[in-house]
């Protein structure tokens, strides 16, 4: 029993492993974060035309100025280089794509001429088939039955009645 257990057990695994899995999604990896240089708090005021600056708009304290002019450097290289990282993930992605369908259409067409060829030995042997019961051969026939009959009954009574004026004195 235990041993029947131990196989019924492999068997199942061995299957459940065996399965195909699914295409698994394609997992992008995350882009290296954007640098904060120099570190700290930005410091940003609002200010208006006639104060101390000569124009509506933010200031900037130093180190603010220079992070964000970083950022904005940093972000500049980062587009392109994940546009092209991107690119490269398409190509890499579209090529697989190409080569997976270009093998799921080469086993179709084997596929597709094994079912043909199964469909005309089926229809040849359904024809076949049908020719012989329009036109069954001469000792298949029921005419070829019916006269056997008779005749064999005819001799076995021929030679019942001979038995039987054998048997008589």
């Amino acid at each position: 029993m235990r041993a029947l257990v131990v196989l019924l057990v492999l068997l199942i695994s061995s299957s459940a492993i065996a399965q195909p899995s699914p295409d698994p999604e394609p997992t992008y990896e995350k882009p290296a974060p954007v640098d904060t240089i120099p570190p700290g708090k930005d410091k940003i005021k609002s200010v208006r035309k006639g104060q101390v600056v000569p124009f509506d708009g933010q200031l900037f304290d130093i180190d603010t100025a220079i992070r964000w002019g970083f950022w904005l450097q940093q972000y500049k290289y980062r587009l392109e280089a994940d546009s092209i990282r991107f690119q490269q993930l398409c190509r890499v992605e579209t090529d697989f794509r190409d080569r997976k369908l270009g093998i799921e259409k080469e086993r179709n067409g084997k596929v597709e001429t094994d079912l043909r060829e199964r469909l005309l030995r089926s229809e040849k042997a359904r024809l076949a088939a049908e020719e012989e019961a329009r036109n069954p051969p001469w000792f298949s026939t029921t005419a070829f039955g019916v006269v056997i009959g008779v005749v064999a009954t005819a001799a076995v009574f021929g030679i019942a009645v001979a038995a039987i004026d054998a048997t008589r004195p």
